[in-house]
């Protein structure tokens, strides 16, 4: 990948990654494209953590616009939706940024004024940026209507130029019931966009698309998000490490892997703070690596603390658990009821609140693990939470 002078090599965790620092998926990021140019429809499944609205957001969407002239991607965000109220919020807002970022002012205006005139549309100067806005309303009590309304516009704009449809965190629209047949419907009616559904939540996901009587079955192809290559890693790594004179060895950065179940945002984060902590040596050794990351996760304990305060003790027993299992594929074993010493019954239902509360993942063969490995090491380091 060519990269220009402002361009910098950096790791980066709790945001939304640039192109430039994200770590390949060149494989994915191909299959991704290829459905895409085909208005194929894609079922994209990526734990928390994993970098996956980075990848739709600032590679396949660049990606899309740079191969269509004049096309337009709206990308809507279902996480924590409650309501039919939220969910038109979502897409009222999604729509207008789409034309924002990617037309000119009369462009937008008269877009907006063209495809949206059902609605009650009005526009206002954002007086910092003197650029418009626009805002759209539905009738009042009608957020059905409206929402089908928006979806009708989204397939009437796929007529004159092309759209990328992308629906985020989409499992959370499941507990809304009126919500699954109402998007399943309007999603029905777009058979020339090309769009990605995409979700955190594995468990969730499978209920809606893959058994036959699932309400989306059969309406695309899965794509998962598995862990990157060690060796995809230790090139990122080193190319990161070099600017400042650092390097890691391959088995070293092997033990991080392992150390937070692969996941990319904490491998990201470790990456950070041992480029960035002066006391380590050129050649990064299995020890220094493992020295500095304790004197991160001190760094993080209060912060830790206070996300764990709100869990009865049973609950924050589960939790150690967990975090001293890895990956926890039988929460009904014997060995795991004895090391938290509670019953089947309460530890299915503290993992379900846990894994509703973004506490913990599922992932496929593997099993639950805690969403935030770094919050892992920590109980382990500490454990009277």
């Amino acid at each position: 990948m060519k990269k220009n002078a402002n361009q910098i090599l950096e790791f980066q965790y709790d945001t939304l990654i640039d192109r430039i620092n994200y770590c390949n998926r060149v494989e994915e990021v191909t299959v991704i494209n290829t459905m895409m140019s085909r208005n194929q429809k894609l079922v994209l499944y990526g734990p928390r953590r994993f970098g996956k609205t980075s990848l739709m957001q600032n590679v396949i969407v660049p990606d899309y616009l740079k191969a269509n002239k004049n096309a337009v991607a709206v990308m809507v965000d279902f996480m924590d939706v409650t309501d039919l109220q939220s969910i038109e919020r979502r897409i009222t807002q999604s729509i207008v940024n789409a034309f924002r970022a990617h037309a000119p002012i009369s462009d937008f205006i008269a877009s907006m004024a063209q495809y949206f005139k059902q609605l009650s549309l009005t526009f206002e100067i954002d007086p910092s940026s003197g650029q418009p806005s626009a805002s759209l309303k539905g009738g009042r009590g009608k957020e059905q209507k409206t929402i089908e309304d928006f979806f009708n516009a989204i397939k009437q704009i796929s007529i004159d130029r092309p759209v990328i449809l992308m629906l985020d965190e989409f499992q959370d629209i499941s507990f809304i019931p009126e919500a699954t047949a109402l998007i399943r419907k309007c999603l029905q009616q777009l058979t020339k966009v090309p769009t990605i559904i995409s979700g955190s939540k594995r468990r969730l996901l499978t209920n809606m698309f893959a058994s036959a009587r699932a309400p989306f079955f059969g309406f695309g192809d899965e794509l998962v998000l598995g862990p990157i290559a060690i060796d995809d890693w230790h090139r990122y790594f080193n190319a990161r490490l070099s600017t400042i004179g650092k390097k890691i060895e391959r088995s070293v950065l092997q033990e991080i892997c392992v150390m937070v179940n692969d996941v990319p945002n904490a491998i990201s984060e470790i990456g950070f703070w041992i480029k960035h902590d002066s006391i380590l040596s050129p050649l990064l050794t299995s020890i220094e690596v493992s020295n500095s990351i304790d004197r991160l996760i001190r760094t993080k304990g209060q912060t830790f603390r206070y996300h764990l305060a709100p869990f009865s003790p049973k609950e924050k027993s589960i939790i150690e658990g967990i975090a001293r299992t890895g990956y926890l594929m039988q929460p009904s074993s014997k060995d795991f009821l004895q090391k938290v010493t509670s019953n089947a019954s309460s530890i299915k239902k503290t993992l379900t609140k846990l894994e509703r509360l973004g506490v913990v993942e599922w992932e496929l063969d593997r099993g639950f693990r805690l969403s935030d490995p770094l919050l892992g090491l920590f109980v382990v380091r500490n454990s009277a939470m």
